[in-house]
């Protein structure tokens, strides 16, 4: 049975394919949902278009600042338990 573990890790990515899989889908129907209110978001905050695309650009910037720190944690930690925590404080 020199195959098993073959199988073993064939399956392993499967798993990990998958859950990367999920958690992208949440994050891309959770950003479709944010994106078509950002109208009816200024409108109702009464926000200019300068503050509304400073508010937005601020936004990028956190995530990119968080992806980085994002990195580091999981180089030094692994990154096994840091995909569903991470996905599950999306709004």
């Amino acid at each position: 049975m020199s195959s098993a573990p073959g199988i073993r890790q064939t399956r392993a990515v499967a798993k990990a394919r998958f859950g990367a899989s999920v958690a992208f889908a949440i994050v891309g129907f959770l950003l479709a949902v944010w994106l078509v209110h950002i109208p009816a978001v200024q409108q109702a905050t009464g926000i200019s278009k300068a503050e509304l695309g400073t508010t937005l650009l601020a936004l990028g910037l956190g995530s990119l600042i968080s992806m980085q720190a994002g990195g580091l944690l999981i180089s030094r930690f692994g990154g096994a338990c840091r995909c569903w925590p991470g996905t599950c404080c999306l709004p």
